[in-house]
């Protein structure tokens, strides 16, 4: 369906520009003033646009030219959490408004479009961060429950 692909392109952009506010929020929040955070920019970048795929802190650390340690050193300085965390973080983040804007998805489908390949560490993972389980969750803001 045309208009149902149109639609989704659009949210998408919408999620990416939220996403990246969120990054300037958490940086602004959480972030440590002592520490240069243009150097995890690049880093924070990819996270947004690869979410999705199996990315790990190895590929993160390659990315910015750092060793593993240096980059989860950066990370814990910065945001007070793992590189790995903070991808966990990211991919919760676009499942939350996935699970609100696209009924027509399952749970399975939406933990694959956010990078988990097991949906049930997803529905773990997802109770561990909003306190219901994501099908709950999307009950409780569309009132539709998974297919």
């Amino acid at each position: 369906n045309k208009y149902r692909e149109s639609e989704l392109k659009a949210s998408m952009a919408a999620y990416n520009l939220l996403g990246n506010t969120a990054i300037l929020l958490n940086r602004q929040r959480y972030g440590n003033p002592k520490l240069n955070k243009g150097e995890l920019a690049p880093v924070l970048e990819m996270i947004q646009k690869r979410y999705m795929e199996n990315i790990g802190v190895s590929d993160m650390a390659e990315y910015i030219g750092v060793s593993i340690n240096k980059i989860a050193s950066m990370f814990k300085k910065s945001y007070g959490i793992t590189p790995s965390r903070f991808l966990v973080n990211t991919r919760l983040n676009f499942a939350e408004m996935f699970l609100r804007n696209m009924e027509y998805k399952t749970i399975k489908q939406i933990s694959e479009m956010v990078g988990f390949s097991n949906s049930g560490y997803f529905i773990r993972v997802f109770k561990s961060k909003f306190g219901v389980t994501p099908e709950v969750y999307r009950e409780m803001y569309t009132g539709v429950r998974d297919m």
